[in-house]
């Protein structure tokens, strides 16, 4: 990765500002795929278990439940399965995300009922 670097421009006389350019990377550098086949595999009264096919170079999942409106949790997962525990009745809204070492995919969103 480009190290980012400085630009100073002389505004007037006595006067300095620093900009920093950050390099953008590349569409082709961007290879962290979002989960797929992402399925529900286990439900219970205050769990809810997903599943998806492993994501290639994906280093965590990053994931996320929120309901009804509340704050959002989040969690981190090394493998293609996790389970959501201690949910309390209602409607959540699950996101996952992979993380291939500090590069995101797209998040793949999913609202569920937990009863």
């Amino acid at each position: 990765m480009k190290k980012p670097f400085y630009v100073l421009a002389l505004v007037m006389p006595i006067m300095f500002f620093a900009f920093r350019l950050v390099p953008t990377p590349k569409d082709s550098e961007c290879n962290c795929g979002a989960p797929t086949n992402l399925v529900k595999t286990e439900v219970t009264r205050s769990s809810i278990t997903f599943d998806w096919d492993d994501v290639e170079n994906a280093s965590l999942y990053r994931l996320t439940a929120k309901k009804d409106g509340a704050k959002r949790a989040n969690y981190t997962s090394s493998t293609s399965t996790f389970t959501f525990d201690n949910l309390a009745p209602g409607t959540y809204e699950f996101t996952f995300t992979t993380d291939c070492n500090g590069e995101f995919s797209e998040s793949i969103v999913i609202s569920d009922v937990v009863f």
